[in-house]
């Protein structure tokens, strides 16, 4: 093999090399971004979860007010 033959190969694996980082570097991209966005999601379900846990709560006391009148009507 010549050095220019040599030169060529290591030129084309570095432009390859180049090139798949170039694409590692989009994808981790795009991953910052998916992770961004399922931050947002996760904070936008536990707004709705501590709703949905309030309400029950509620609903709770209610029934226990009913159960009390309940108690009192029927001994």
């Amino acid at each position: 093999m010549t050095n220019e033959e040599f030169q060529r190969i290591v030129l084309e694996k570095l432009s390859n090399l180049e090139s798949d980082v170039g694409g590692l570097k989009t994808d981790v991209g795009s991953l910052k971004s998916d992770l961004g966005s399922l931050k947002e999601g996760q904070k936008g379900i536990r707004k709705e979860l501590r709703f949905v846990w309030d309400d029950l709560k509620r609903i709770d006391r209610r029934l226990e007010k009913q159960e009390s009148k309940i108690k009192q009507v029927l001994p």
